[in-house]
């Protein structure tokens, strides 16, 4: 079965990010300030990323935001359903997928043992 990523499961307006960045849950791992927040009974987790245009040019943040999409939905079903999680993304050379979701799962493992 292929795990979708659909529009749904994006954070995209201004309101989403503030209710998770409120929440102060965060983790940094590497280049990366995770922020979670549990949402309001969504079906699955929802996925937000923020990054400023200091750490490059479109071109590199284009792709940095298709590896870092890529890795959440390859391990969306270990997020908890309904939760919210926004990635800010600090300077850095772009990383592999497999790179970034090696840092998603370090920082959801330390935040899921905050939340509990």
């Amino acid at each position: 079965m292929t795990a979708r990523f659909g529009p749904h499961q994006r954070l995209r307006n201004r309101s989403g990010f503030e209710a998770v960045y409120a929440s102060r849950r965060s983790r940094r791992v590497g280049p990366l300030l995770v922020f979670v927040r549990r949402g309001g009974g969504g079906i699955g987790p929802r996925f937000g990323v923020s990054l400023p245009k200091r750490v490059g040019n479109a071109v590199m943040r284009n792709r940095i935001r298709r590896c870092l999409r890529e890795a959440f939905r390859l391990q969306q079903g270990e997020w908890p359903g309904g939760a919210d999680v926004v990635v800010n993304v600090r300077p850095h050379h772009p990383l592999g997928t497999q790179d970034y979701a090696a840092l998603l799962r370090e920082a959801r493992q330390a935040l899921l043992g905050q939340m509990s």
